[in-house]
């Protein structure tokens, strides 16, 4: 529905008017006498368009109508008044009324004219208003395309020149809107000439002598060229030129973006680069790399054809499982079966390869999912460890035997130690000569450290033996402190429960050693305490005591082999054991005031 307002300073005729109006549901009629009170009121409210009598008192039509266009009003008008005068006519169309009708004759009639008029304006105002808005959002489109864009009309005027193009060039719109005659190659070319935009018509014949390589896409045209002059910078370009077409189909002009590739080029360039020298990386690397989906090879590099056998022509078209061990095959089968169905699986495995020779060849896999070609498939690394295997079973052979000999040996050492011990005591009651107990003492000390010594090889042998665990810190202190005569000393467990380390099952004997060489070189010694702190990211235990401490010219000899006071191999073996897990320990306590080892064990090995 409209709104209208309708002025005239007879009341019977805002009434008629209102009513014939109206009745059709079209309009809502406001009706006012006089132009100032109208003016008044559309300060308030607003309306569609303004019906308004000539002659009235105070302000006649067209004085009302300067008043409502100076005010930036463009609302239809309509003048409706019963005089006719030509130069009144004139007067009011100049003034920017949009009808002028002349009241008098038949009422049904006379309405029904003055309804239409006000359709057909109002209808008229909105089109315009939708047409601005149209070509005010296609300009703003333009403007703020991120590629440098113009537009010029079919006489080569330049209509339309965007921000992107003003950084590119320099030149504001200000400055090229309206100039023709190739005003717009200048920027890029240094001369006035034909460039893409004009060109959209001619044939590819004509276009080959500014561009060397055209794209054709319907009506438009892209060619990439390199332009030497925009702000004195030689850059590549993307460019682009399409004809501009009206409602009707004609053609009223064309537009023509420039995009700035030379980035994109560059990344080209170094991918190119980088392409080559990964391919120089991969066909001279000691690994065979392949990728492959299902059972079918879709990559692979000159050590695949060595390590394999086949020329690579062959093993392209070779069925991958066909290379795997039968041995081997299912296992690898199910595990590339599981990776594509989501689950989790071991990206690095062992398995033996046949050669085209038939010659079983054991490789260490590396695996990993990839997008290749669009779809998944699985990129991987083998490793001939053929000769490696064959080393480390022939080590491990050797150290079977040497363990062997080492059991054997300190199995008849001991026996020899035992019967010594009982010679020694024989001879000693047989001997009870005062003069000669100092040298019976020293035999018995030196035999119990051989046995100490043959001890600690039998523990040092396993160091390192078996695969790290995760062992609970508090359990651990626990157990060694029942392990060792604690006499009246206390031992104080301040690690809190379920804290857990990764380190050597031998590392019960860390906690045996520090205990058992603070009861036994501690003097005074009461306590033992053992504690926990963390420490930009790394968690440290702490073993303190209040006997004599260590002197600080010692702090560190106690941690070499044979330092100390009876085998001095106990530190020695707690360094290894907790090394073993990249675990540290140090002595940090003050001489006199008691004993402190902190070991430190870093991010990755503890956990609770």
């Amino acid at each position: 529905m409209y709104r209208i307002l309708y002025v005239d300073d007879e009341s019977g005729m805002l009434e008629i008017g209102k009513l014939f109006l109206e009745r059709s549901g079209q309009f809502s009629v406001d009706t006012i006498t006089s132009a100032p009170a109208a003016l008044t009121l559309l300060k308030i409210k607003t309306y569609d368009a303004i019906v308004s009598d000539y002659q009235m008192p105070e302000m006649n039509g067209i004085e009302f109508l300067k008043l409502v266009r100076l005010s930036g009003n463009s609302i239809p008008f309509i003048l409706f008044t019963g005089r006719g005068r030509e130069e009144v006519v004139i007067q009011a169309l100049n003034e920017g009324a949009d009808f002028y009708l002349q009241k008098g004759g038949e009422p049904v009639s006379q309405f029904t004219e003055l309804s239409h008029k006000i359709r057909q304006a109002v209808i008229q105002k909105e089109t315009e208003i939708a047409l601005s808005n149209s070509e005010r959002r296609l300009a703003d489109i333009i403007n703020f395309l991120p590629d440098a864009t113009f537009a010029i009309d079919t006489d080569g005027i330049v209509i339309a020149w965007n921000r992107s193009i003003e950084e590119m060039t320099g030149i504001p719109a200000a400055d090229i809107l309206g100039k023709g005659e190739y005003e717009y190659a200048i920027p890029f070319y240094g001369n006035r000439r034909p460039i893409l935009i004009d060109l959209v018509f001619e044939p590819d014949e004509k276009i080959a002598g500014y561009y060397s390589s055209i794209f054709r896409e319907g009506n438009s045209l892209s060619a990439e060229t390199n332009l030497i002059h925009p702000k004195g910078n030689r850059i590549d370009a993307l460019v682009k030129a399409s004809p501009l077409y009206n409602r009707g189909g004609n053609v009223t002009g064309a537009i023509e973006s420039i995009r700035d590739i030379t980035g994109r080029k560059r990344v080209e360039e170094a991918l190119r680069e980088s392409e080559e020298k990964y391919r120089l990386v991969v066909e001279n690397i000691h690994d065979a790399i392949y990728i492959f989906r299902s059972d079918q090879i879709l990559f692979a590099n000159s050590r695949a054809s060595d390590l394999t056998g086949y020329p690579h022509k062959e093993l392209m078209e070779i069925r991958l499982w066909d290379l795997v061990h039968p041995d081997d095959r299912d296992r690898l089968i199910e595990s590339y079966r599981k990776s594509f169905s989501g689950e989790e699986v071991p990206s690095e495995y062992t398995a033996r390869l046949l050669t085209r020779d038939g010659i079983s060849r054991s490789c260490e896999f590396f695996v990993d999912t990839i997008m290749y070609q669009g779809a998944p498939a699985i990129l991987g690394i083998a490793r001939d460890i053929t000769e490696r295997k064959k080393a480390d079973e022939t080590v491990r052979e050797a150290n079977r035997k040497l363990a062997l000999l080492t059991t054997i040996t300190r199995h008849d050492i001991n026996n020899q130690v035992l019967a010594l011990n009982g010679f020694i005591a024989l001879l000693h009651e047989k001997v009870p000569d005062p003069a000669l107990e100092n040298y019976f003492t020293w035999i018995t000390q030196a035999i119990a450290r051989i046995s100490s010594t043959i001890q600690f090889t039998k523990a040092y042998s396993t160091v390192g033996g078996t695969d790290p665990q995760w062992q609970d810190i508090r359990a651990l202190v626990e157990t060694a402190a029942t392990q060792v005569p604690l006499r009246t000393v206390i031992v104080i467990n301040d690690l809190p429960p379920g804290r857990e380390v990764h380190a050597d099952p031998l590392a019960v004997r860390v906690f045996y050693n520090l205990i058992e060489n603070s009861v036994r070189y501690g003097g005074k010694i009461t306590t033992i305490r053992f504690s926990l702190e963390e420490c930009d990211g790394s968690c440290i235990i702490v073993c303190e005591d209040d006997g004599e401490g260590i002197p600080a010219e010692d702090k560190e000899r106690i941690f070499e082999w044979g330092f100390g006071k009876n085998t001095g191999l106990g530190l020695a073996l707690s360094r290894e054991i907790l090394g073993i897990t990249g675990i540290t320990i140090h002595e940090s306590g003050s001489p006199g005031k008691g004993a402190m080892f902190e070991i430190t064990v870093p991010p990755g090995s503890f956990r609770t």
